[in-house]
């Protein structure tokens, strides 16, 4: 197809959702719902194939994030517009709009906004402007017509159609979560993207693992034991809904406890929610997926998007941990709980050469949305100057120098470039672990700066000033 734009490939379609008629819009629209996109792939008349207006497989899989995403697109329209009347340049709102667009199914909203991007104007006229809130109008019109008939299994609960949660509350209330890392950047990444992708409750939801009081402090909160600021709560005790734990938890540089141990620890307690196990290492993840009280173990690299959908699916359906009465010990994990770089939708780890950047485990969510985390892992503070990718280089390089132990500080250095989307950095990361060298290190301080102008140079981090 014309324009290069985002490469979507047609494997088949299905029968239209209403049969096209020349006097009715909307079902002109609903008609042009496919299984896939297409894009550039000729009909037997020698003609391109038209891309359609929604891909219905994406929209289905979205589940109960497809809304959210919609409401993503309306928003990053109106920055849109915003940014045509003061002037700005409207190249990274495009970029987004077309992730945006690809995430929801939307695809010839993403082809039109990779069109328009890549074009001469920068910024867009209002027009054009005005030409992709019309196509997204007719995409949403489409998208409710669709999926009001196919409605996926969480939508369903959410509406109380399946009945309630166990304990006769309503699923209709956001999901209280309870995240716990060691990692400022993956705390960071929790609060500003994994707690909005799974519309956890704003209030009642917390990330913890910065402090001491706070670690020991987890089982008590995810019990329902006691408040977000660690107070005593009266009972009956209300645990939340879904745990996720890093498995490696430091504090001040040491081992402290493991997300495992602590989910083992909950279950004893009668904790029936769902359990998710985050790890950097690959090959932990099968032995922490065995664990019998874990429902998913995730490599730091899987989709977070994936993640989000993964855990609004079991908690929404009532996951078979909320009303089995069978001992721990009884419960078999299916392997699909399983997901690591190997498992779709991720792409295989095993590649020839290592990207510099690599931000394919945020697929599906707004870009605009990563420049607050990215620049957290990339630019200083003083408010978080020790959560950074140069610290944590710092405090390695430090340990290596003073021939002190240094292999937990290159874990934690691994795990935050692998969550910034810093692939080669945290490839040369596992390389020292192998064979530390001083040249080693030379090697990262190099591969984190050249990271951090390709960073710029895609719009993540903010341009330097002139007087830089």
């Amino acid at each position: 197809g014309g324009g290069g734009g985002v490469a979507v490939h047609r494997v088949g379609e299905e029968p239209a959702v209403a049969p096209p008629r020349p006097s009715s819009a909307a079902s002109s629209v609903a008609s042009s719902i496919s299984s896939s996109a297409g894009s550039g792939v000729l009909a037997s008349s020698g003609a391109p194939l038209p891309v359609p207006l929604v891909v219905s497989q994406v929209a289905l899989g979205m589940g109960a994030l497809l809304s959210m995403g919609c409401k993503s697109s309306r928003d990053l329209l109106t920055e849109l517009r915003a940014a045509v009347a003061r002037g700005d340049s409207t190249k990274l709102l495009l970029h987004s709009l077309c992730g945006n667009g690809e995430s929801i199914g939307a695809a010839r909203l993403a082809r039109r906004c990779a069109q328009l991007k890549q074009g001469d104007n920068d910024p867009i006229s209002l027009a054009q402007v005005e030409e992709l809130a019309d196509l997204l109008a007719l995409t949403q019109t489409a998208l409710d017509k669709y999926m009001a008939m196919h409605e996926p299994p969480s939508e369903a609960m959410a509406s109380g159609k399946d009945g309630a949660k166990g304990g006769g509350e309503s699923a209709a209330r956001p999901l209280v979560v309870a995240c716990m890392d060691d990692s400022d950047l993956s705390r960071q990444m929790m609060r500003l993207l994994l707690l909005p992708a799974l519309r956890a409750d704003p209030v009642n939801s917390k990330v913890l693992g910065e402090t001491r009081e706070e670690q020991i402090g987890f089982v008590d909160f995810a019990l329902g034991r006691i408040d977000t600021q660690l107070r005593p709560l009266p009972s009956p005790h209300r645990p939340v809904d879904v745990v996720v734990l890093d498995q490696n938890i430091l504090l001040d540089g040491a081992p402290h406890c493991f997300g495992s141990v602590i989910i083992d620890e909950l279950r004893e307690g009668g904790f029936k929610g769902v359990a998710c196990i985050i790890t950097a290492d690959q090959d932990d993840l099968q032995r922490l997926g065995q664990g019998m009280g874990t429902d998913l173990a995730v490599a730091k690299s899987v989709q977070l998007n994936y993640l989000a959908q993964q855990l609004l699916q079991l908690a929404s359906r009532a996951s078979p941990l909320s009303v089995d009465t069978r001992p721990a010990g009884t419960r078999a994990l299916p392997p699909h709980r399983l997901l690591g770089t190997s498992t779709p939708p991720v792409a295989a780890a095993a590649v020839a050469t290592t990207p510099l950047v690599d931000l394919s485990h945020f697929t599906g969510m707004d870009p605009v949305s990563l420049q607050p985390l990215l620049r957290f892992a990339f630019e200083p503070s003083p408010s978080h100057a020790h959560g950074t990718l140069a610290a944590a280089l710092v405090v390695l390089q430090t340990a290596f120098r003073d021939g002190a132990e240094f292999d937990r500080a290159a874990h934690h250095l691994f795990g935050a470039a692998r969550t910034a989307g810093a692939a080669l950095l945290g490839q040369e990361v596992k390389d020292f672990r192998a064979n530390p060298t001083t040249i080693g290190l030379e090697s990262m301080w190099s591969t984190l700066e050249a990271t951090r102008r390709k960073m710029r140079e895609d719009g993540y981090l903010p341009p330097l000033s002139s007087s830089t």
